[in-house]
């Protein structure tokens, strides 16, 4: 799958995590209500929302890089797990973990901060971690690309399982085209979705390209593949009025403003 306008249809970190409350709300059917978006704060300083069940965990999106620099918006999955872990009240937690992971390190090992873009992963996949009363039992990545490419990319998830002393399964499902710079976002949420309803990883895999193949646009994918349900429509659907109330909020807000400050220059000139 090919397409001109990468960036158009590239899912940014914080619209999937948009995107990622209205397939929760989809899915009421199998989680029930879940309460509010609730906040993690690491030792660092970075926040990340989540949402939680009994045994289930859904985290916004993270990093794997360590590097404050890189990616500063985003807190890294090492920092996210120790600081979940090292809360009293996860200490007998059981239950499973979800987070989609940004890969913005250097292939090869190779700096970002001295060689720039031309060597950093621009890439998301879905990880879940396992808990056993308050320990990590095992981590599982899905990552739509191939394994040509995570041979080439200095795995974070391998030193996690080495921290953690637990097993690690890295699935590469190949479903990206080589020229497909954009859709990893939406196989993430399409994993997610499978792995929700309890679909096994061959159903996963076949669920995930029959939405993604027919789907030409991000919008198309959310609310003609992805959400199904009459509660996750018009989650998503409430969710766009808003954004929109906000944008159009800011913009008046800048208005005047601007007009404010003609004004003065008018009147003190």
């Amino acid at each position: 799958m090919s397409h001109p306008d990468t960036e158009a249809l590239r899912f940014r970190a914080s619209e999937l995590n948009q995107v990622l409350v209205s397939l929760l709300a989809d899915c009421k059917h199998v989680l029930g209500d879940l309460p509010d978006v609730q906040h993690l704060v690491t030792a660092q300083g970075k926040q990340v929302n989540y949402q939680k069940s009994e045994r289930k965990v859904f985290f916004h999106s993270v990093k794997d890089a360590d590097t404050a620099s890189n990616r500063p918006e985003l807190a890294s999955i090492y920092h996210v797990l120790t600081t979940f872990l090292a809360d009293p009240e996860h200490k007998h937690f059981n239950g499973k973990l979800f987070l989609p992971m940004v890969q913005c390190r250097g292939f090869m090992k190779l700096p970002y901060q001295l060689f720039g873009e031309r060597v950093q992963r621009a890439h998301i996949v879905l990880v879940s971690v396992d808990i056993a009363a308050g320990r990590v039992l095992s981590i599982e990545a899905h990552d739509s690309s191939s394994r040509f490419a995570y041979t080439f990319y200095p795995d974070k998830l391998k030193r996690l399982a080495d921290i953690f002393n637990c097993r690690l399964r890295y699935h590469t499902h190949a479903q990206q085209g080589i020229k497909d710079h954009y859709s990893c976002g939406w196989y993430l949420l399409a994993y997610l979705k499978a792995l929700i309803t309890g679909k096994s990883i061959v159903e996963l895999k076949r669920e995930a390209q029959a939405k993604v193949a027919r789907s030409q646009t991000k919008e198309n994918f959310i609310t003609g593949s992805l959400l199904t349900t009459p509660a996750g429509k018009a989650h998503y659907q409430h969710q766009r009025e808003a954004d929109a109330a906000a944008r159009e909020e800011e913009a008046n807000r800048a208005e005047f403003h601007a007009a404010e400050e003609d004004f003065e220059e008018v009147v003190f000139s």
